[in-house]
This record gives structure tokens, C-alpha cells and sequence, in this order.
């Protein structure tokens, strides 16, 4: 019978670097599975990406029978989920709980077959499944399965569809035999009303001493070109340069604005934030190059709305726009997340 076991949380050894620039912000409550309209997802997801290293990230290992280790995996995962109700299509964002649990489907391969899987169960009924496969001298996840409970009312309030959905997605990971797949940037996984990104990463298959490889395998999306000096105008990008590698510089500190929201009862969110997007693109000769953007408080517009239960922070600045949406806890002492 195989045995399996969560890990407990621990500090990486090694640490990401800031993605994100920010004061901790809203006074306002942790948010719980918001919902929004369509044409606000982009902006949540954005908010989600910009601040989403505060999410813990939660790990999980896989074992044989005998108690050898085959998988480990450290990661932390946010979902956006499209689904329909009476009045409109809506869109729901969560992570990946840190109490999700492994599954019993979850092993080191069955019938004499070399793909072991992790299966991750969580909440009223979703699941997330990494298949692993190995070829030559390196492994993968062969593919990916997402399966969600619309009839959950917690994460799909007021969903006219109910029912279990399943999307599925091939080869998203791949990393050498012997070293652990490190991914620190996000990773975005495009389905079929479904999207689902990984972020603080690591992740080893075909284990051969139960813990993680010294060596690594580094994602393209960590592979960010640095190689000229970074301007200080709000907006800048790092590209490789064909004649000179001078040594890359820090981008400026955004500026530090205050933002807020009135309600009924009076102010409802108050922010003292700096806020930077840090986004990273493939460029024509295939290596990866970041784009700085800072959000300039005099030239950023705010909206919100709140009531007893729920607030809602609107910044757009240019043609950029986030969305920061909370819900408050009752039984837990006020907290703010993003």
C-alpha cells in the first residue's frame, strides 16, 4: 500500500527576490473566495500576481510502499475560475489551501508503470493532479487536471451550472533527472474557463534520496535578461544588448501614495502603498526580458465600494488597472491579504 504524507511548510534556502515593491497596505479584512465581474479579472489577477509572496506557499511529498519519498513539491497556486449565474458570467479567484491534502490516488506508479502522480483534494470537492512521466535524461509533468465542484456555494455562490467540471493541460514542466524544477516568477496555465498559476516553485519527481536534488533546473521564467542599465522613467525594460554588458542597476522605488474607500459608515480601506508590476516577456532572440511599471500616485485614479461584509479598491493608472477585493472573516481577528 503506498504511503504519502504533507510536509510541513519551512523557509526556502533560497529566498526570491522581491517581485513587488509595496508598504503593507489595506486595513482591511483577509479576502475569502471573491467573486467579479469579467471585465475585472484581468485586474484582480494582476493584484494577485503583484502581491501573491505573501501567499504561504504549501508542500506536499508522495511516498512507495516501503516509505521512500518519490514526490516532493513546494509550491503555491491561485486559480481564476469563469462560471455562469442568473444574471451574469462571474469569476472567482482562490488559492491552493495550505490544508488541501494528497490524495489516495496519489503514488509512485502503478502496475509496474514509472508515472507516479500527485493528487491535491481540496475544499467541497476540487482537486488538482500533477502526472509525471520521464523520457531520456529528464522528467515533466505530463500533464495537468483540475477538477472543480460548481455546486461548491462557498468558492460559486449563486452558479446556475452545479456539478463537476474537468479541464486538463499537457506538459507544463519539464526539468533533468537529479535536479529539483525551481520556478520563483509566476507561471500562467491558460484552459478552458479556468486559469491557474503557479508561483514559488520547487519540484522534484523520480526522488532517489527523499529529499530535494542539490542541483536545479531553473524555469524560463526566471531566466530574465538583465544585461543593460535600467532607466528611471515610471516604465522601464531590461534587454539584452548585442555590444556592452554594463552591470544592471535597481529599478527606482515606486512612490509610496495613499488611497481609500468610503462607505456609508465612513472609510473602509485606507492604503499607504508603493506599487510596482514586474512583468516578464520572451524577446526575439528567446530569452526572457522584464518590464517595470510603477504606479505614480497624482496620475492614479481610485474607486471602491464596501459594505458590512465585503470592500472593494480600484487603482488604474494609465492603461493599467488593479483590483483588490476583501471579505471579511468573522471568527479570525482582522487580517489583510491580496
Amino acid at each position: 500500500m503506498t504511503g504519502r504524507g504533507r510536509r510541513q511548510s519551512a523557509p526556502s534556502a533560497e529566498p526570491p527576490p522581491p517581485r513587488s515593491r509595496s508598504v503593507p497596505a489595506p486595513a482591511a479584512p483577509r479576502p475569502c473566495a471573491p467573486s467579479l465581474r469579467p471585465d475585472m479579472a484581468r485586474g484582480l489577477l494582476a493584484a494577485a500576481a503583484l502581491l501573491g509572496f505573501l501567499q504561504a506557499s504549501s508542500s506536499f511529498e508522495v511516498k512507495d510502499s516501503s516509505g521512500k519519498v518519490c514526490i516532493i513539491a513546494d509550491l503555491t497556486v491561485a486559480f481564476s475560475v469563469e462560471y455562469k449565474t442568473n444574471v451574469q458570467k462571474e469569476f472567482v479567484y482562490f488559492f491552493l489551501p495550505q490544508n488541501a491534502s494528497v490524495d489516495t490516488q496519489s503514488s509512485c506508479g502503478k502496475d509496474n508503470t514509472s508515472h507516479p502522480i500527485l493528487v491535491l483534494d481540496f475544499g467541497g470537492g476540487h482537486s488538482l493532479s500533477l502526472n509525471f512521466s520521464e523520457s531520456a535524461d529528464t522528467y515533466q509533468v505530463e500533464e495537468l487536471v483540475f477538477h472543480y465542484n460548481l455546486s461548491d456555494a462557498t468558492l460559486f455562490p449563486n452558479s446556475t451550472t452545479g456539478g463537476m467540471k474537468t479541464v486538463s493541460h499537457k506538459s507544463i514542466i519539464q526539468a533533468h533527472v537529479g535536479t529539483k524544477y525551481r520556478c520563483i516568477n509566476s507561471k500562467h496555465i491558460n484552459m478552458k474557463n479556468v486559469n491557474v498559476t503557479f508561483s514559488n516553485v520547487t519540484l522534484e519527481a523520480y526522488l532517489t534520496n527523499g529529499t530535494f536534488s542539490v542541483n536545479k533546473t531553473e524555469c524560463a521564467e526566471d531566466r530574465v535578461s538583465t544585461t543593460t542599465m535600467v532607466p528611471t522613467t515610471p516604465k522601464q525594460t531590461t534587454s539584452q544588448s548585442p555590444t556592452t554588458s554594463p552591470a544592471p542597476t535597481s529599478p527606482p522605488n515606486p512612490t509610496v501614495g495613499k488611497y481609500n474607500v468610503t462607505g456609508p459608515n465612513g472609510t473602509c480601506v485606507l492604503a499607504y502603498m508603493g506599487l510596482q508590476l514586474n512583468i516578464t516577456y520572451q524577446q526575439k532572440d528567446e530569452k526572457m526580458g522584464l518590464d517595470l511599471l510603477n504606479f505614480i500616485p497624482h496620475n492614479t485614479t481610485s474607486s471602491g465600494r464596501c459594505d458590512n461584509t465585503s470592500a472593494l479598491l480600484n487603482l488604474t493608472f494609465e492603461k493599467t488597472r488593479v483590483i483588490f477585493q476583501f471579505a471579511l472573516i468573522r471568527n479570525l481577528k482582522q487580517q489583510t491579504t491580496v
